[in-house]
């Protein structure tokens, strides 16, 4: 009846006994949605949103506590129910849902694009947040034996095919402010796509820092890994008793390794220290999103973020989320 009730109204079929349902009403008024970009740059969508059913205009903030609830339907000020189509949740829930609210717009991640290449049709909203450049990249990546982005020359290494695709894809995503989860099985190299990435990073940025998180077992692994495959990199190891959060400066130091209990300890001082990448290494630590780790790893101020394991999905895919 949801999905049918708006095409009986433009059928001019008469419903009879609407008026007399006290509980299970529906809005004859479709919803009319405007979204107008008001800012656009490399980092940033600010978007004006509406959504009204007749005179009524639904507030941002509550619409997008709905759609996270996973309702279909709004409830208005008359008491009836404002319907959502199909089609509705399709082209502007994911944008609602994943964007920061302030005042009466949306501030819209940049990587919410790549979920609309599912939806049909020509009205994209986000498609224009990325340059057409990096749409003929990813569309170039996905071309076998292309190669996209050379790696470094600091890099000791000689990449295999799926490894070189490993690194451009990090560096896609990177691009659009994505973050990544990069699940090879253990042992195919997953470490040395991430230096190759995080040396990539740094020789564009200059004064830019990585933070990489890890069980204290694989911290001096990490170190040595780092001094094998980009010996160029300093790295500083922010674990034990004698550490010193003022050890972590882009002027000593370009790659900061901490394990995953030092990193909650130290939570407050490390979310006060702007890094552009952070790295967490055998990440089903995180796979609780109200554990201490999780909430503590929310914390940090990164730009791009990258999240490794090479058992991603343990028990269902909820696993992902963080």
């Amino acid at each position: 009846f949801l999905k049918v009730y708006h095409q009986l109204l433009e059928m001019d079929i008469e419903l009879a006994g609407i008026d007399m349902l006290s509980h299970f009403r529906y809005s004859p008024y479709k919803p009319v949605t405007q979204i107008n970009i008001v800012k656009k740059d490399s980092n940033i969508l600010l978007a004006d949103f509406s959504l009204q059913f007749g005179e009524e205009i639904i507030p941002l903030a509550e619409l997008q506590k709905m759609l996270i609830a996973g309702q279909r339907a709004v409830m208005l000020k008359d008491g009836s129910l404002g319907v959502l189509t199909e089609n509705w949740i399709a082209e502007y829930a994911t944008i609602i849902k994943h964007s920061k609210i302030e005042k009466k717009e949306l501030n819209v991640p940049q990587w919410l694009a790549i979920s609309e290449q599912k939806n049909e049709g020509d009205h994209q909203p986000l498609k224009i947040t990325v340059q057409d450049a990096w749409w003929k990249n990813w569309e170039r990546w996905q071309q076998p034996g292309e190669l996209l982005y050379p790696v470094s020359k600091k890099i000791k290494a000689t990449l295999r095919p799926y490894q070189q695709k490993g690194f451009e894809w990090l560096k896609l995503l990177s691009e659009i402010n994505a973050g990544a989860c990069l699940a090879d099985d253990m042992g195919l190299g997953k470490t040395l796509q991430t230096i190759c990435f995080i040396t990539d990073r740094l020789e564009q940025l200059k004064e830019g820092m990585v933070l990489i998180v890890c069980p204290s077992s694989l911290i001096y692994n990490w170190q040595q890994e780092v001094a094998k495959f980009a010996p160029h990199l300093r790295t500083y190891v922010h674990h034990g008793q004698s550490r010193d959060i003022s050890n972590i400066n882009a002027a000593s130091m370009d790659i900061c390794i901490t394990s995953y209990g030092t990193m909650r300890s130290d939570i407050e001082q490390l979310s006060a220290i702007a890094f552009d990448v952070a790295v967490v290494d055998e990440s089903h630590n995180i796979k609780n999103p109200s554990a201490q780790s999780t909430r503590a790893i929310y914390q940090l101020k990164v730009t791009s973020r990258v999240a490794l394991s090479g058992t991603p999905v343990m028990n269902n895919t909820f696993d992902l989320y963080s």
